[in-house]
């Protein structure tokens, strides 16, 4: 019996396959996944960018809201109001009269309580007995006239700050009288450290408008 060795059936020669990438393929496949990735980057960038700006936005507008209400509640038993002077300048605040509630909590319209003021100041300043009321930011500070003793302040929170004065020193935050019943209102305020924050981390917003005063015979 004849036995073929079995390499003897095998091809002498197997061919491999030798199809692949070459070099400028595989630059060229780096090229475009780059700019896939820079361009999805690019719109997480965006994205996170408008999240973190309308979230600040919504704060600082909350933080407003709060202070301004504050300020009309304030002011919504005042009758009377007037600009408080220095040597005849204007000073940025008021001095307001509220009406006299009796001992039933109804309004007397015929009789007034003591006067006070509304200022916008430096809370950090403060000192002696007025110490209790010292933060370290500016806020809104309310004194009985008659006294110059402090009934309330009414600030943001440690986040944001309310401007006195801008770049040029001219104020920014205060009260006036436009008429004896009507209270302009402009307040300045911006989140802390808004100068080390990204730009759309950066926001400053400013309440300007005007309080009327009612007066009931």
């Amino acid at each position: 019996m004849r036995v073929t060795h079995l390499a003897t059936r095998l091809p002498l020669h197997k061919h491999r396959n030798e199809k692949g990438m070459t070099l400028i393929e595989v630059v060229v496949a780096l090229m475009i996944l780059g700019m896939i990735m820079t361009i999805l980057y690019a719109f997480l960038f965006m994205g996170i960018s408008m999240y973190k700006r309308i979230t600040v936005d919504t704060q600082i507008r909350n933080q407003g809201d709060i202070m301004f209400s504050q300020v009309i509640t304030e002011l919504k038993d005042a009758v009377y109001a007037q600009n408080m002077k220095d040597n005849g300048q204007d000073t940025g605040g008021i001095i307001y009269v509220k009406r006299a509630v009796d001992e039933n909590g109804n309004y007397n319209p015929k009789e007034y309580v003591d006067e006070y003021s509304m200022t916008v100041e430096d809370l950090s300043q403060l000192t002696g007995d007025e110490e209790p009321y010292k933060k370290n930011n500016n806020g809104i500070v309310i004194r009985n006239v008659r006294n110059r003793t402090i009934e309330k302040t009414i600030d943001l929170s440690s986040m944001f700050t309310l401007e006195l004065k801008d770049a040029n020193q001219l104020r920014v935050s205060g009260f006036s009288a436009t008429s004896d019943k009507m209270v302009h209102v402009r307040l300045a305020y911006r989140r802390n450290e808004s100068r080390m924050l990204l730009p759309a981390e950066q926001s400053k917003f400013e309440i300007n408008t005007n309080i009327p005063l009612f007066r009931i015979e």
